[in-house]
């Protein structure tokens, strides 16, 4: 099995500390809910860097937080 390509806990506590909804995040980015349902449960194996893009412009912070051992 290959390792992840995001760090999904990451990806899933942005959201939380954003105070958004999964709905409303997912709008935000243009995205489907039950796509971002699964990259937060770590379910998606090849998200597009397009799409974790748009997701950390939403939350204000870097895509390149969301690789795998990123501090940020």
């Amino acid at each position: 099995m290959s390792a992840a390509l995001y760090d999904h806990e990451k990806l899933r506590a942005w959201r939380a500390e954003s105070g958004l909804t999964r709905t409303e995040a997912s709008y935000a980015a243009g995205i489907a809910y039950p796509t971002l349902a699964d990259l937060e449960a770590g379910r998606y194996p090849n998200p597009t860097v397009e799409m974790l893009t748009r997701l950390a412009e939403v939350y204000g912070r870097p895509v390149g937080a969301l690789l795998p051992g990123a501090v940020a």
